[in-house]
């Protein structure tokens, strides 16, 4: 079996991996006060974070099911984290030690970025093959 005909696998397998390392990531965040830094009270930014998160259910759900609209949908999403975690954490990567609980953090934000790639390249070729 080729990709074309794993497409659904790959792209469901980098979301869920890309939803379980930015779940960690954010509840890190959430204790080191990261929503306060944008304007945001814990309750609505949890809020936010969940529909968020809803939606992107929506969008495996989607992909899951063979669909260009979930394939893309994924697509933008792992465009977002990866542009919004390499933004905010790349240079705490990089730069800065410690950092809150050290490599388990580091971690979870390289997990994230890679994930996101990940998610964004697979969804892409799943995207493209379903043309």
């Amino acid at each position: 079996m080729n990709f074309w005909e794993r497409r659904v696998a790959w792209v469901v397998a980098a979301a869920v991996l890309l939803v379980g390392f930015s779940i960690a990531h954010v509840l890190e965040d959430f204790v080191y006060g990261v929503p306060a830094r944008f304007g945001f009270e814990v309750a609505p930014a949890a809020a936010l974070l969940g529909l968020a998160y809803a939606f992107h259910a929506l969008l495996i759900a989607a992909a899951a099911r063979d669909n260009r609209i979930g394939y893309l949908g994924n697509l933008l999403a792992g465009l977002v984290w990866l542009v919004a975690a390499a933004v905010d954490h790349l240079g705490e990567i990089l730069f800065v030690a410690p950092y809150r609980a050290g490599l388990i953090s580091k971690g979870f934000e390289v997990g994230l970025i890679l994930s996101a790639v990940l998610l964004a390249v697979t969804s892409f070729f799943a995207w493209r093959s379903r043309q």
